[in-house]
């Protein structure tokens, strides 16, 4: 388990969108999103690189380890359809997520991508024709590592920065998104826009279920190589902690059951499914993540057989 890593990767990275060729590479990026869906977008592409420097630098660190994530991928494939946009349930104003394994999917244009960290801030919005009083506002940020030949379109940036000798970041910049508080979960509306709607519901599916105790969110001190290493770059820097998220074992057994002597080869999860629930503290009804089970014995591995929409590499 690499959890001691997401702080230097979450750090590496800030350090080099702040470097020419990086702001250059997310200056870029946002351009060529941002005209993909709007024709008029001003100086929104250096606005986002100042954003996305920001969000890095003042995200709270989490990781995600590999059976939470199995679990976070079925709920989010489950989740309603009537979900919306809601900061309540944030983690923290800012947080920088990376995962274990990565996820897998395709894009517009059908070739491979990969997911391996996710980056997000809330913030407000000023006044405008469809929000006169204001809004605000969510941004998700994707990111790759672009040493994952299994996405395509790092074999060529990683071709591109050998010839311009570029040194290479941990993480690429791979996809954002940017949603209104109070507004429905997108849907898929095209081929290829699977996994950029997946991770967004496995984003809120992770928050939702940070809010109970299926997981286990533990805070952890980084290890002394990676506290000197920040101390040394960063000597004013505030103190930094990594929540590692894992799974929460629980088991279920009836009572007039016989316990059974079985050599199982491997663990796997009964499915869950989202209720609403009453909350006497919110007084409303919202949904909750009901958690079955995980079978199977403790030292082997986690094994699901369902594929999904955008699939978990195992």
């Amino acid at each position: 388990m690499n959890w001691h890593r997401a702080l230097d990767v979450q750090m590496d990275t800030l350090k080099w969108l702040r470097q020419e060729h990086g702001a250059a590479f997310a200056y870029n990026f946002f351009t060529s999103v941002l005209k993909w869906n709007s024709e008029e977008f001003d100086d929104a592409p250096a606005n986002l690189i100042h954003h996305v420097q920001t969000t890095l630098w003042q995200a709270d660190t989490i990781f995600i380890t590999t059976d939470m994530m199995h679990l976070l991928l079925q709920a989010a494939h489950d989740l309603p359809e009537d979900i919306v946009w809601d900061s309540h349930i944030l983690l923290s104003k800012r947080g920088f997520v990376l995962f274990e394994e990565p996820i897998d999917g395709v894009d517009r244009s059908n070739r491979k991508v990969t997911m391996h960290a996710l980056a997000w801030e809330n913030e407000r919005v000023a006044a405008d024709e469809e929000h006169p009083d204001g809004s605000e506002a969510i941004i998700v940020y994707y990111f790759t590592d672009p040493t994952d030949f299994t996405d395509d379109f790092n074999k060529e940036y990683l071709e591109r920065a050998r010839l311009k000798n570029i040194p290479v970041p941990p993480l690429l910049l791979a996809h954002f998104y940017p949603a209104t508080v109070g507004d429905l979960l997108p849907v898929v509306s095209e081929t290829g826009s699977e996994i950029v709607v997946g991770i967004l519901k496995l984003f809120v599916a992770m928050h939702m279920l940070a809010q109970q105790r299926i997981g286990a969110p533990i805070r952890l001190n980084p290890d002394r190589a990676s506290r000197k290493r920040y101390a040394r770059q960063h000597p004013d820097g505030p103190e930094r902690i990594i929540t590692l998220i894992t799974l929460r074992r629980k088991s279920v057994k009836k009572d007039d059951e016989e316990p059974m002597k079985v050599e199982w080869s491997r663990r796997w999860i009964v499915r869950g499914h989202w209720r609403r629930q009453w909350y006497p503290s919110l007084k409303r009804h919202d949904w909750k993540y009901i958690y079955e089970c995980i079978k199977g014995p403790e030292d082997k591995p986690l094994v699901i057989t369902e594929r999904r929409v955008f699939n978990f590499r195992r």
